[in-house]
């Protein structure tokens, strides 16, 4: 099956507690707002930590919190009227506020007071092993992103929970001295899931240049695809007010002890 088409989802997963919420005359799942824009997307593109249609029409960019003593990550998804619609925070089951001390996880929120997936990482010495969760810790889709750069890896799939077919997928393009990350959904995909696996994507990146041997801007990997540049431990590439973030604990699920 190409990367371009993947499966359609056969069973859309339970929201908020284990419960959709539906529009009473149309009987379909409430997008939450900030989020229409996804509805009607089978491509979504990252490009310079943008988020976008494939005819380049803005849908998010990316912004990274500051916080005291806050999580090392603490990103906001910013729609064109500059409002942030998702956020993205890394917790630490352990309740440490700088990270480590427990299992560390990806909240996902939209709007912020309001789970709509979670994310957790466990990295090996070959690949980061991924996740995804919805609002109720019901694990839904797993992912797995190689660590080396020379892997052949042009694509990953996002797979359903045991694996036996992909529900999505993620491909990269070279565009000169950068990448660009193109994203494939199928038609029938909740908004609020292609959301998930956007912020898992990201988190990914950050386990991945936290691990990853290379720190060049050159990495032909998934380290900085997409431009994204955490600047792991200080703040996110770019500058401006808004930027940075606090500790950096072990906050990517640790080594599972594999080699897979």
């Amino acid at each position: 099956m190409s990367s371009e088409s993947p499966a359609p989802v056969q069973t859309q997963p339970q929201w908020e507690n284990g419960t959709k919420f539906f529009d009473s005359q149309h009987s379909k799942p409430i997008v939450p707002p900030g989020l229409e824009w996804l509805a009607g997307e089978k491509v979504v593109v990252l490009k310079d930590k943008v988020f976008q249609t494939s005819n380049g029409h803005t849908l998010f960019s990316v912004r990274r919190k500051s916080e005291c003593c806050g999580p090392s990550l603490n990103l906001r998804l910013r729609d064109p009227h500059r409002r942030d619609v998702v956020s993205l925070r890394l917790d630490s089951g352990g309740g440490c506020c700088c990270g480590g001390g427990g299992e560390s996880y990806l909240r996902v929120s939209a709007p912020s007071a309001h789970p709509i997936g979670f994310v957790i990482i466990v990295s090996s010495s070959t690949s980061l092993n991924v996740s995804i969760q919805m609002g109720n810790r019901e694990p839904v889709f797993y992912a797995k992103m190689p660590v080396t750069t020379d892997a052949d890896s042009s694509s990953i799939q996002i797979l359903s929970i045991d694996g036996s077919h992909p529900v999505a997928s993620i491909t990269k393009e070279k565009e000169g001295d950068s990448s660009q990350v193109i994203f494939h959904f199928p038609m029938d995909m909740e908004a609020t899931l292609k959301a998930v696996i956007l912020a898992a994507f990201l988190y990914m990146t950050y386990c991945l240049q936290k691990v990853s041997s290379s720190y060049s801007s050159s990495d032909d990997g998934w380290a900085f695809a997409g431009g994204l540049y955490w600047a792991v431990g200080g703040d996110f590439d770019g500058g401006g007010g808004d930027y940075g973030g606090g500790g950096d604990g072990g906050d990517c699920g640790g080594g599972d002890g594999g080699g897979e």
